[in-house]
């Protein structure tokens, strides 16, 4: 890889980081999904930036990738556990992200931190040739060291 290309994959990665942070400041009680994932979506372009895909939202039970219609009315209400995962490109170059916040409680704070530690966990085994099943390994018994279950398709 040149260096234009390590450039334009950290732009990506920083942009999407940005535009994380950005989404979980607008995740309140009472905010419309839709209305965030539309102003997610600006910063994204007002800041020179492709979307990578649409902003997702998961709400509670949800498991991942849900993305309001233009049509959808729902609103955040406090306790909601709210998965957010915003993608970038900057001409092509992916960044991709994700978290997990609950609104006005703590009820779900073990199962947040199992989450991110599951994520840390991959990130500290995950090397160029690392099978990915060693990844989902790491994942999978951190998960459970907490008392979970990871999801299963």
């Amino acid at each position: 890889m040149d260096s234009e290309e390590i450039l334009k994959w950290k732009e990506a990665g920083k942009l999407a980081r940005n535009a994380l942070n950005f989404g979980k400041s607008l995740i309140q009680n009472g905010a419309s999904m839709l209305d965030v994932t539309e102003r997610i979506e600006n910063f994204v372009t007002e800041k020179n930036g492709g979307l990578a895909f649409p902003t997702n939202l998961a709400i509670n039970n949800v498991g991942a990738h849900w993305t309001p219609s233009t049509k959808s009315k729902e609103i955040f209400h406090t306790g909601d556990v709210v998965k957010l995962d915003v993608g970038v490109h900057i001409d092509g170059y992916i960044g991709d992200n994700a978290l997990t916040v609950e609104i006005g409680n703590d009820k779900y704070k073990k199962l947040i931190e199992a989450s991110s530690e599951a994520l840390n966990a991959a990130i500290e085994v995950a090397a160029p040739g690392v099978n990915v099943g060693i990844i989902g390994h790491a994942v999978q018994d951190t998960i459970e060291g907490y008392g979970y279950r990871p999801i299963a398709i």
